[in-house]
């Protein structure tokens, strides 16, 4: 279960075409009503490419945030999502986060470049998306 909304409570159809949505709007997008994540989504510009004009494709992606380890400072890569509630940084690196595992049998998650990062055990491996600017512009002439 998923919805769009304008302004904080005008829900948006999900059949609503992306071609009717102005540039410069900003949606809110709610995902999974059971852990919910919210997403703010803002349309800065329409490209149209005549060979795909009906598809949909991923042109920017957030940067991925870096974490520290919350017992050595070391880059982290693990998440506690038992800790991820309960405590400030529950961010380790892989040989803390196995220390922590083997302490207290906390449920250990890869750090993904994901808004749904540690909510019902996402781990990121269907993530694949990718983007590279040469292909951005169709180049036949």
């Amino acid at each position: 279960m998923s919805a769009f909304f304008a302004g904080d409570y005008e829900e948006i159809a999900m059949s609503i075409k992306i071609s009717t949505i102005s540039d410069g709007s900003i949606l809110r997008y709610e995902y999974d009503f059971g852990s919910t994540t919210e997403l703010k989504i803002s349309f800065v510009g329409t490209i149209t490419r005549e060979y795909q004009k009906n598809a949909v494709r991923l042109l920017v992606r957030n940067k991925a945030q870096t974490y520290t380890c919350s017992v050595c400072g070391k880059p982290a890569t693990q998440l506690c999502c038992n800790c991820f509630y309960q405590i400030d940084i529950p961010f380790f690196c892989k040989s803390c986060a196995e220390a922590h595992y083997d302490e207290t049998e906390h449920y250990i998650l890869p750090v993904v470049n994901s808004p749904r990062m540690g909510v019902c055990g996402y781990v990121g491996n269907l993530d694949v998306y990718g983007f590279d600017s040469e292909k951005l512009y169709d180049k036949r002439e």
